[in-house]
């Protein structure tokens, strides 16, 4: 078997667990966080009752906790794409270069919407609350830099593919 051939079956197998991790993601999220009670849901963030809050800060608030989760998708699915391209045995597309691209651009906002969700959340749930009983939380962890560094990394091969495709242009043209 060719390393070509061998690239194209693999990339194809990374389209579809790409694609379908793209659809399943913000859809599992969404049941998670719409179908636990909000008490259960925020209780991490500090509150042990949503008594004070209003049905529509509780909305809101749901929502955006699905905002890391949507963009994640996003990015899943700019990688499925890209992935398409490569099953067709277009390994150096533009197509593919600016799937990676998307796909490092999104991830970064994910990582970044998953950092600042929680104190968004806290401070609008805090709205209302008893002077003294507001709450501001922060969360960062090992998986929010992983992201952004994975993000980091991929743009960049991303740009040197870019600077390689630019260079076999070149190259050609002085042959």
């Amino acid at each position: 078997m060719t390393d070509l051939r061998r690239i194209t079956r693999l990339a194809r197998i990374s389209w579809f667990a790409c694609a379908g991790l793209a659809l399943a993601t913000p859809v599992a999220t969404a049941l998670g966080v719409f179908l636990a009670p909000a008490e259960t849901l925020f209780a991490p963030l500090g509150f042990s009752s949503l008594g004070h809050a209003s049905t529509a800060q509780i909305l809101v608030s749901q929502c955006l906790s699905l905002s890391a989760s949507c963009l994640a998708g996003g990015a899943l699915w700019a990688l499925a794409r890209g992935f398409r391209r490569v099953a067709q045995g277009e390994v150096f597309a533009d197509e593919v270069v600016r799937a990676l691209t998307r796909f490092a651009g999104l991830l970064a906002l994910s990582s970044l919407a998953a950092i600042l969700t929680a104190p968004i959340v806290s401070l609008l749930l805090s709205i209302g609350t008893p002077p003294g009983e507001g709450r501001l939380s922060l969360q960062f962890g090992s998986a929010n830099a992983f992201g952004l560094v994975a993000s980091l990394a991929v743009w960049t091969l991303s740009r040197i593919m870019v600077e390689a495709r630019r260079l076999e242009r070149e190259n050609r043209e002085f042959v």
